[in-house]
């Protein structure tokens, strides 16, 4: 061991060529000297090549541990929010909650982004079985809007997302057109009822034209507003579990500019 060698001992002949010496001879005191120096020198420069030489590791390849977005756990709505405009899609959300458990709420769930997802098919998959009680399905007159719903609504007697309105002409306001669906005795309201988000995603100033006869009130809610808009959420309705509780509808998002 190089700890070993001390002025005035020999060293043997491997050593002594692989420094570049061969000699047999015992090493006077400074002769050992120098070559203990030597051997100082090699050890330091050693150690100082290991500590700067980079760690890779042999899995991430360099990369260290996935703590990037696509393993960060994300609210569901801001995650729809990604999911939109990933894929050109928007979304409606209808939710429920029982007294006392506030984060019965859909959108209360933190999910983890899918970090590898070839389709939106997938990544509605993937929310099924990260979330408790969500289902979604595709709008029957636009496949680029999709309904996220608590599975419970539909088991729900005399859900109001799932009535049918006789005849309706309305010409107004997105935000006001559930008031004008309850004067046909449907329970819904547009008044603002556990709102989960910021304030300024609200829409007060979309304005649809909704005209038609035995619409389902979800179809009417979806089927009349333009998308060419900011924010990929169009509304969410919350509804108390309960037979005939009143649906709480708040539109989000806003107009792209020039649109109405």
């Amino acid at each position: 061991m190089i700890g070993d060698i001390y002025p005035g001992a020999e060293v043997s002949e491997r050593a002594q060529m692989a420094l570049g010496t061969q000699s047999t001879k015992p090493l006077g005191h400074k002769e050992g000297a120098i070559f203990m120096l030597m051997c100082k020198s090699i050890v330091i420069a050693a150690l100082f090549v290991l500590g700067t030489a980079p760690l890779v590791s042999p899995l991430g390849q360099g990369k260290g541990p996935m703590t990037g977005p696509e393993t960060e756990s994300v609210p569901l709505d801001r995650l729809l929010h990604e999911l939109g405009r990933k894929y050109d899609t928007y979304f409606t959300i209808e939710e429920t909650w029982t007294d006392g458990k506030s984060t019965d709420l859909i959108r209360s769930n933190l999910v983890r982004r899918l970090s590898k997802a070839e389709s939106l098919v997938q990544e509605l998959e993937y929310l099924k079985k990260a979330v408790a009680n969500l289902t979604h399905s595709l709008d029957q007159a636009n496949s680029r809007i999709i309904h996220i719903v608590d599975s419970r609504l539909l088991s729900q007697k005399d859900y109001a997302l799932e009535r049918v309105i006789p005849s309706i002409d309305f010409n107004g306001p997105a935000y006001l057109l559930p008031d004008a669906i309850a004067r046909q005795g449907v329970p819904v309201s547009s008044q603002e009822f556990g709102f989960i988000g910021q304030p300024e995603v609200r829409d007060y100033v979309t304005v649809v034209h909704v005209k038609g006869e035995k619409l389902k009130v979800r179809d009417a809610l979806s089927g009349f507003i333009p998308l060419d808009r900011r924010g990929n959420i169009l509304w969410a309705a919350t509804t108390k579990l309960g037979p005939g509780e009143t649906s709480h509808i708040a539109f989000q998002g806003s107009p792209k500019q020039g649109a109405r």
